[in-house]
C-alpha cells in the first residue's frame, strides 16, 4: 500500500478490481493522483497496486462489498481522518443478470442488483458528497447508455434508475461539479456476461476511454499534483 504525498489529489474509484474502474485507477495513478481503489476482490486490487507500483504511482486499496453502506460511510469517516479531502470520485462499479424475460428474472437477485447499481449510489452521494462539497470536487458516475432490448430489462431499469438519481443530484449539489459518464460498448467482463459471442475487437478500450475521462476530471478539479 502506497502512501500519499503533501498536497497530492485524492480520488476514490469503485469497480477499480477490473475493466473501466481498474484502468480510471491505474490512468489517475499515473497522473500522481493518490487513489483510494474500491473492489469486492483483495487478489486483484493487489494486482492494481502491482501496476501502480511500477510507474512510481501510489494507492490505498479498500476491499468492499458495495452493499455494505454502512462500509461505505465508514470509508468516508476513515477518508476524512487520513486525507481531510476527496477530490475526485468516479463510480464505475456495476453488475448484472444473466439476460433473460421478465417472466423469469430471479426476485432475489434482482433485489441484489437494484441495491448495487442504484441504491448504492444514493448510499454513496450520503457518504461523499460533504467531502466532495469541502474540496470542491467533481464526481463522475458511470451510466450504461446501451441497455435498450428484450431481455434486458433488469439491468436497463437499474441504468435508468441510477441516470435519473445523478441528474437530480446535479441539480441538487452545485458545489461538486457532478457528471454522467455514458461509455460506448466496451471490451469488458460486464459486456461479455451480456454478449458472449461478441467480437471484443469490436468494443471500445477500456484504457482508452479512461485516458480521456481522466483527463477530463483533472482539468476541471482543483489542488496540486
Amino acid at each position: 500500500m502506497g502512501f500519499e504525498r503533501p498536497g497530492q489529489r485524492i480520488a476514490l474509484v469503485t469497480g477499480a478490481s477490473r475493466g473501466l474502474g481498474a484502468e480510471v485507477a491505474f490512468e489517475l495513478a499515473v497522473r500522481r493522483v493518490h487513489v483510494v481503489a474500491v473492489a469486492r476482490t483483495s487478489g486483484a486490487l493487489e494486482a492494481l497496486d502491482d501496476r501502480i507500483r511500477n510507474v512510481g504511482g501510489t494507492a490505498t486499496l479498500v476491499p468492499l462489498d458495495l452493499a455494505d453502506h454502512e462500509g461505505l460511510q465508514r470509508l468516508s469517516d476513515e477518508i476524512r481522518a487520513r486525507f481531510g479531502r476527496l477530490d475526485i470520485l468516479v463510480h464505475a462499479a456495476a453488475d448484472s443478470l444473466p439476460f433473460t424475460p421478465i417472466r423469469d428474472i430471479d426476485p432475489e437477485g434482482f433485489l441484489r442488483l437494484w441495491r448495487i447499481n442504484v441504491d448504492t449510489a444514493r448510499a454513496m452521494i450520503a457518504s461523499f458528497e460533504p467531502l466532495l462539497a469541502q474540496s470542491g470536487g467533481r464526481a463522475g458516475f458511470v451510466c450504461d447508455p446501451n441497455v435498450v432490448g428484450a431481455y434486458r430489462s433488469a439491468y436497463a431499469a437499474t441504468q435508468n434508475a441510477l441516470r435519473t438519481i445523478i441528474e437530480a443530484w446535479k441539480s441538487e449539489c452545485p458545489a461538486v461539479d457532478i457528471v454522467l459518464v455514458d461509455p460506448p460498448p466496451m471490451a469488458t467482463a460486464l459486456r461479455k456476461r451480456g454478449f458472449p459471442g461478441e467480437n471484443p475487437d469490436s468494443l471500445a478500450n477500456p484504457a482508452e476511454i479512461a485516458v480521456n475521462l481522466v483527463q477530463d476530471l483533472l482539468v476541471r478539479t482543483s489542488g496540486s499534483s
